[in-house]
């Protein structure tokens, strides 16, 4: 269970599937609340919108409703609603999500709210995001319901962010046959809720430059660097945010230039200059944050 209070909207990764798993979510409605989502999604990107396999919407106001639908292409349908929702600004929330093999039961408050059936893959599903008016103190991630009188033992929460020794950082990775046109990285992690600065490296054996993407919080620059006094190109924009996970793709495109998108939003190319990409064998990752998986 993680404490995340006054951090929304809020996404994180779901390690491990959902199948057989129970979500908890415990907050308020924040005073003068219209509405907040609860969605399971099929990813994280901003543009284009992610597929939403379970979307909860609870609107309030002087008659509370809930909406659960799916979206999918960028259309949302198979809305199921419910009207006169016992739920008003102020008030605390307990939402429990078990998610079994074809439906995900839905209750709020220990009162059963529906039974929603899945439009899309429940192996689709990697992201949770919360939006919109209330405070959420914690979120857990469960094996089995925490409600059930049944169970002879008190259920253990797996933790939202696993701790994996591997990839601490700073973080080192070969890459023994360096990078070709084609060749992608990607990089889940989240920044650190203080941070100053991170940065993504490239290494070569020497005399060849590497390359550097670097994030300095004070400035608020995401810079690429190749190389000591070589090619220099600040970015549009700061996308980064304290707290925040993200996923980073760095792809070398079949012209040779170096593709860069944060969450699905293409960042824009970088052209480097006289690069050998067979020369860069070494992935090394910096700074203030906390990396959950790189996929190279």
């Amino acid at each position: 269970m993680r404490n995340i209070t006054q951090v929304l909207p809020y996404l994180t990764t779901i390690f491990g599937g959902l199948a057989r798993r129970v979500v908890l979510l415990q907050g308020t409605v924040a005073a003068g609340a219209k509405r907040f989502h609860v969605n399971f999604q099929c990813g994280c990107s901003l543009r284009p919108r992610p597929d939403v396999a379970v979307g909860l919407c609870l609107r309030l106001g002087a008659r509370a409703r809930l909406v659960c639908a799916v979206r999918e292409a960028g259309r949302w349908r198979g809305a199921v609603r419910l009207s006169r929702l016992a739920l008003r600004p102020g008030d605390a929330v307990l939402l429990l999500f078990r998610f079994q093999e074809d439906h995900v039961q839905v209750s709020l408050n220990s009162q059963p709210l529906l039974c929603f059936r899945y439009r899309l893959p429940l192996a689709r599903i990697n992201t949770l995001g919360v939006f919109g008016d209330a405070w959420i103190k914690a979120i857990a991630f469960l094996p089995t319901n925490p409600f059930d009188a049944s169970q002879a033992t008190c259920p253990t929460a797996q933790p939202l962010l696993p701790v994996q020794t591997q990839l601490a950082v700073p973080y080192s990775h070969p890459l023994p046959h360096g990078l070709t046109p084609g060749s992608t990285v990607i990089i889940w992690a989240t920044v650190a809720e203080e941070p100053e600065h991170f940065s993504l490296s490239l290494r070569a054996a020497p005399p060849e430059p590497g390359l550097v993407l670097a994030a300095c919080f004070r400035t608020g620059a995401l810079t690429w660097c190749q190389g000591p006094g070589g090619a220099h190109e600040v970015l549009d924009g700061f996308p980064f945010h304290a707290r925040r996970f993200f996923q980073l793709l760095l792809v070398v495109d079949a012209a040779g230039k170096f593709c860069l998108a944060l969450n699905g939003v293409p960042l824009g190319p970088f052209h480097a200059s006289g690069l050998a990409w067979p020369c860069l064998t070494q992935l090394g990752i910096t700074g203030d944050l906390r990396l959950h998986s790189v996929l190279c």
